[in-house]
């Protein structure tokens, strides 16, 4: 059945729909037996369970509260030890909670994590400069309420009660504009999202989010209220009534404070805001190793044993200028493997390396720099195997053109050495990575021609 384009499966439960901001979701799910058993039957017989040398799965553990995961840690690491002697590096497993795989590293560093403190820091500065702003407009209209306060006071009011009227006041203008704010939220955000190109979800639902915004609402109803009620309800009503009343040194300076603050905020802003422009710049205009410019993918599904027709049939197309295929991702190569070998190689030398199998066309869609040797020609590369230049640099190989390379179960040749490109996120340094040849693989890549030339 398995062997066949067609299968029959049998549906044994719905799933609610994953969330739109979730980074699990499927369209399908199968049980892990069925993998089991298209593997026995594409791996000559072995069974999944003896290879330990294949990193292709996200493993999910469900530990009680009173596990220490240091010592799961231990325990999966001397497991994989004692079964998988091709390991070379000191810790191999490190668990992360699943609430944290959208915003940290599988090590713990921020990830995501820190994108959100910078707009953190960012909010809350915007916040203070509009605290600032509302209590400099209140002092500055100090002595146009100065009568109203002191008939206030001289018909019987205390300074308990014009300190809450005062209080009140402003919080009657923060209620209204979160309101506001909100309903802004609530109308940009589409629009956001269409120009960030992201799935932001503005949602009140959730607990957390109306635990922000009270305390937020809290704390700029303390920063904007406090000293402009404390000064309306401290002067003298008699000298306000006679005019002789004038701000106190104190107040002066304080104020004096206040706009010192709020011109090194946005100072702040404003330096921030162009060197992320400048940053953005770069990465747009940063060389990736290979020329992702009218080039778009798909997935060939059921269509990749006849890679060969379809990619006929699109070089047929005047605006299509090459056609060419791989097994994963060039954005994201996620296999790794340390099962690797080669003539000189020292004993415990071992490294991760990603392995991709691309067709003969791939160096041209992309434009790849071969910096040593050939590219692939055609199916007599079957044995055949082009590295990057971080692998040779990792080997140690000494005029690699020619030398002998196995990977997995693949004794090879190493025929050519590409220039280093990007395959993976740019925080991350460029990593091993090693090229065989397969004419029939999962993604599918079309380079259209420019309008221009068109």
């Amino acid at each position: 059945m398995l062997g066949n384009d067609t299968a029959h499966f049998v549906v044994t439960g719905i799933l609610e729909d994953f969330p739109a901001n979730s980074s699990i979701r499927y369209d399908m799910l199968f049980p892990m037996s069925l993998y089991e058993t298209i593997y026995s039957e594409t791996a000559e017989g072995k069974i999944i369970d003896e290879d330990w040398g294949n990193f292709s799965y996200q493993t999910f553990l469900q530990l009680d509260d009173d596990i220490k995961t240091e010592n799961v840690e231990r325990k999966l690491a001397m497991m994989l030890r004692n079964n998988y002697k091709d390991i070379g590096i000191p810790d191999p497993y490190s668990l992360q909670r699943l609430s944290d795989m959208h915003l940290y590293n599988p090590d713990g560093s921020e990830g995501m994590m820190q994108t959100v403190r910078i707009f953190i820091i960012i909010g809350i500065l915007i916040l203070v400069i509009a605290c600032i702003n509302y209590v400099n407009l209140s002092t500055a209209r100090f002595l146009v309420r100065a009568k109203e306060v002191s008939i206030r006071k001289m018909i019987g009011a205390d300074r308990v009660h014009l300190f809450i009227q005062f209080v009140i006041e402003t919080g009657l203008f923060v209620f209204f504009a979160s309101v506001i704010a909100f309903m802004l939220v609530h109308l940009v955000m589409p629009v956001y999202n269409d120009i960030s190109d992201s799935n932001v979800i503005s949602s009140l639902i959730h607990w957390r989010i109306w635990i922000t915004v009270c305390v937020t609402i809290v704390a700029t109803l303390v920063l904007s209220s406090i000293y402009p009620a404390l000064l309306l309800s401290s002067f003298d009503p008699l000298k306000a009534l006679k005019g002789k009343l004038a701000p106190e040194a104190s107040g002066r300076l304080l104020r004096k404070i206040l706009v010192i603050i709020q011109f090194v905020s946005s100072a702040t802003l404003i330096t921030c805001t162009i060197i992320i422009d400048r940053q953005l710049t770069y990465i747009h205009k940063k060389e990736l190793g290979y020329d992702k410019d009218y080039v778009f993918t798909f997935t060939t599904r059921n269509m990749q044993q006849h890679a060969q027709y379809v990619k006929s049939q699109l070089r047929t197309q005047q605006s299509i200028a090459g056609v060419t295929s791989a097994s994963d991702q060039i954005i994201d190569i996620g296999i790794t493997t340390s099962k690797t070998d080669w003539d000189g190689k020292e004993e415990g030398h071992r490294f991760f390396i990603h392995p991709l199998t691309v067709d003969e066309d791939f160096s041209f869609v992309f434009n790849l720099q071969v910096v040593a040797g050939n590219w692939f020609t055609g199916a007599s590369d079957s044995t055949h195997f082009v590295l990057n230049e971080t692998a040779i640099r990792e080997t140690g190989i000494v005029d690699p053109i020619g030398r002998r390379f196995k990977l997995w179960d693949t004794e090879g040749t190493i025929v050519g050495v590409v220039k280093d490109f990007h395959f993976a996120s740019l925080k991350e340094k460029i990593e091993p990575a090693i090229l065989q040849y397969n004419s029939l693989n999962s993604e599918m890549y079309v380079k259209t021609r420019s309008t221009s030339a068109v």
